[in-house]
């Protein structure tokens, strides 16, 4: 496919092609939600006569190769042309959309497909949590499910019990047996250092400030890191964190991240830091990452 044969194409086809349909149209427009970022209300235009889209909330807008450059967050045409082609000949239910937040009963999940994370719509999420696009595929994966005769998707994290942590906007929730998450250092060696987070969008939230050089959040050496997956998992990792001579602590800033950061104090007191007072201000490292200050006690004043 070439530019000419790309501009061709109806925008209206294209974002079916990914799923989306409109929520909002009159003789000449169509609103739908964004496919760049997470929203309740619809606030991409596309305008049928120029076919041309506007994303108000982003205040960008272009012909359907800039979508494509936003979405696949490539500056090479030839490179969004390529996606263009695949979206097209591989079009995604309509179907397909993510679950409500309510509970969703892994055992009764059918049709279970695993797959490397590029789906737009989950893209767009990391996006809106500010997590390096890169760092989203290097950890992650995508997945698409049947639950109940209808066709969903989201990320999934592999825990250590081969199961997965799932996340999409709308739903948090696990495919199998819930466990924490072991990442082990890419440097050569055992590791005397590790990281412990909440979830796995705080780690990849400070593997993204990592990646910026930001130092305030991120420390120096090299470490393993430890993802709890919930606090109620916190028991599972308390023998293994004896291995280590420093235990960064990177858990939020409310009342359950304090009793786990003083427990994990208390049992290793001097190998044991709490790192949240480097975000003192947010509730987690995602919050610090996206600038969204928190008015809460710190843990030290609970």
């Amino acid at each position: 496919m070439n530019i000419q044969q790309a501009k061709e194409i109806k925008l209206t086809d294209y974002l079916s092609a990914l799923g989306h349909q409109p929520k909002r149209c009159s003789k000449s427009t169509s609103y739908y939600l964004s496919p760049l970022h997470a929203e309740t209300k619809p606030s991409f235009k596309v305008n049928f006569s120029r076919n041309q889209w506007y994303d108000f909330a982003l205040g960008k807008g272009g012909n359907i190769i800039a979508l494509a450059q936003l979405l696949y967050n490539t500056d090479d045409v030839g490179a969004a042309l390529q996606h263009i082609t695949a979206d097209m000949n591989n079009p995604k239910s309509t179907k397909a959309k993510p679950p409500i937040p309510t509970q969703v009963e892994t055992n009764k999940m059918d049709k279970v497909h695993i797959q490397d994370l590029s789906y737009p719509v989950l893209m767009s999420y990391l996006r809106s949590r500010h997590v390096d696009a890169d760092m989203g595929k290097r950890y992650c994966k995508e997945i698409w499910y049947t639950f109940k005769g209808k066709r969903y998707f989201g990320i999934a994290f592999p825990n250590n019990r081969d199961g997965y942590e799932l996340r999409n906007p709308y739903y948090k929730g696990c495919l199998g047996e819930k466990d924490i998450s072991l990442i082990h250092s890419q440097q050569v060696g055992v590791q005397d250092r590790c990281c412990i987070f909440e979830g796995f969008m705080d780690f990849l939230s400070y593997k993204t400030l990592e990646k910026r050089g930001d130092n305030v959040i991120c420390i120096q050496e090299p470490c393993d890191y430890i993802l709890l997956n919930s606090i109620s998992s916190l028991g599972k990792c308390m023998e293994r964190l004896a291995c280590y001579t420093a235990i960064h602590c990177y858990l939020d800033n409310d009342q359950a991240g304090t009793v786990a950061a003083h427990t994990i104090m208390d049992c290793y007191q001097n190998r044991a830091i709490n790192e949240s007072i480097r975000y003192a201000e947010y509730k987690d490292v995602n919050d610090y990452l996206i600038g969204r200050k928190s008015i809460i006690p710190h843990k030290e004043d609970v």
